[in-house]
């Protein structure tokens, strides 16, 4: 029989995501740490994905002012640690997808179905965003022998997207990864090295294309 997990929702009053997240935990047998701020907005219409062996708290925080569209998709594996700072919008049809430690420090908008794939460590820096459909994920699967299946053959390196950056339509940050501050990463995009601080950057793989970049007409 699975064991019944421990859960800890710290909200004020009856907060219906709040309530979903821990029958949700409760069904999974998995601990789950749940504080969302009271003046957070959360749909209750989200999807809630829990799962794991009941060792290591699903960890998650919402905080001051955060909004959380109708159709988010929550696919927490245990050990999971995610951060939606304050301020932050998450919009309709982004997965947020996280085994490992996911932060969004502060004011961070995640477009239309955008997805975030955490095993490691990912990090969004104050006030950057992610336009529709953009891809951010921190790990790669390979293959070795023919009978290995290669999804059971994960590499894990963290991505650290510095302030005031936009990861734009459909681009992708691939595992490894580090932006600085004040980046522009164009739409169709696929960032496979680091990037400087300042600078529009794109193309398959993305190369820089203009430095001390600021998005206004004539830069």
């Amino acid at each position: 029989m699975r064991a019944k997990a421990r859960v800890a929702v710290r909200i004020a009053g009856n907060n219906v995501a709040a309530q979903r997240f821990r029958a949700a935990a409760l069904y999974a047998g998995v601990p789950l740490e749940l504080d969302i701020h009271p003046s957070a907005r959360v749909s209750g219409r989200i999807v809630i994905q829990l799962w794991g062996w009941g060792n290591t708290p699903i960890r998650l925080r919402i905080g001051e002012g955060a909004i959380v569209e109708p159709g988010v998709v929550f696919r927490l594996t245990d050990g999971a640690d995610v951060t939606i700072g304050p301020l932050s919008l998450i919009r309709r049809g982004v997965v947020l997808n996280a085994s490992g430690t996911l932060t969004l420090v502060r004011q961070n908008m995640i477009s239309w179905y955008s997805t975030i794939h955490c095993a490691g460590s990912v990090v969004l820096g104050d006030q950057t965003g992610l336009s529709e459909q953009a891809t951010i994920v921190d790990s790669t699967h390979y293959r070795t022998t023919p009978d290995k299946y290669g999804y059971e053959n994960t590499l894990i390196s963290h991505v650290a997207i510095g302030d005031r950056c936009w990861i734009a339509a459909k681009a992708a940050v691939l595992h490894g990864v580090e932006i600085g501050d004040d980046v522009v990463v164009a739409a169709g995009s696929v960032v496979t090295k680091n990037l400087p601080v300042g600078v529009l950057a794109g193309g398959i793989p993305a190369r820089v294309l203009a430095e001390n970049y600021s998005g206004a007409p004539g830069s």
